[in-house]
C-alpha cells in the first residue's frame, strides 16, 4: 500500500536512512530521460497526493510514463525510495 511505501523509504534503505517516496515530477523525468531503466515494468508509487481526493496517490507506470491517481489501499504498486 502508499502507507506501506511511505514507512519503508522513511526506515533503513541499504543502509542509509533519509529516504522518501519521490515526487511525482521525479519519476516522470526518470521514465522521460532513461525509459523504464532499472526499474520493473509495472505502476510506482509516488510521494505527491492526487489533488482531488486524499485518498489517492500518483503513480507512473514505468511501462508507458503515463500518470495516474491510485486508492493508497492498493497493493499491487512497486515502490522505489529517493534521496
Amino acid at each position: 500500500t502508499w502507507q506501506q511505501g511511505v514507512t519503508y523509504c522513511a526506515g533503513t534503505v541499504d543502509g542509509t536512512t533519509g529516504w522518501r517516496l519521490p515526487y511525482l515530477w521525479e519519476l516522470s523525468k526518470y521514465f522521460y530521460q532513461n525509459g523504464r531503466g532499472d526499474f520493473q515494468s509495472g505502476y510506482y508509487w509516488s510521494g505527491t497526493n492526487s489533488p482531488q481526493n486524499p485518498g489517492y496517490a500518483c503513480i507512473v507506470a514505468m511501462f508507458d510514463g503515463n500518470v495516474v491517481n491510485y486508492t493508497k489501499s492498493n497493493a499491487s504498486v512497486y515502490v522505489r525510495c529517493a534521496r
